[in-house]
């Protein structure tokens, strides 16, 4: 929980001045190809311990 914190209060400013110079539409896409990428690294992982 408090890594969750404390990772929030970093990224919180960096996402701030990100979004200033660029356009939000390229960082929200960002961050869904993050979040994809993510989640299928973890679904891999889950099948291949199977």
């Amino acid at each position: 929980m408090a890594g969750l914190l404390v990772g929030g209060m970093i990224a919180a400013p960096i996402a701030a001045l990100l979004v200033k110079r660029v356009r939000e539409q390229w960082v929200l896409i960002a961050v869904g190809v993050l979040v994809l990428c993510m989640s299928l690294f973890q679904i891999g992982h889950a099948l291949l311990k199977m």
